[in-house]
């Protein structure tokens, strides 16, 4: 009863980018530029209880942190002159 199933997946972390071509940039003082979206701990699936992480620690039966991981989003420009 008290046996909870644990497996999960999880996507930890996702980039993706988009690298400018040399013909776009050719009328400008730009040689390269790249624009990309970075997420960190984006989706858990699991059968564990709603909101809590299946990596955290426990001790007994009280778990030390109660508090979901959180997601982290960035959005980044690279520009090369």
């Amino acid at each position: 009863y008290w046996t909870r199933n644990a497996s999960f997946l999880r996507l930890k972390h996702l980039q993706i980018g988009y690298d400018f071509s040399s013909k776009f940039l050719k009328n400008s003082n730009i040689s390269k530029l790249r624009v990309y979206i970075h997420g960190e701990n984006i989706k858990t699936f699991d059968y564990f209880y709603p909101g809590w992480d299946p990596e955290m620690e426990t001790s007994g039966y009280y778990a030390v942190s109660y508090y979901p991981i959180t997601s982290l989003w960035s959005l980044g420009i690279n520009v090369q002159f």
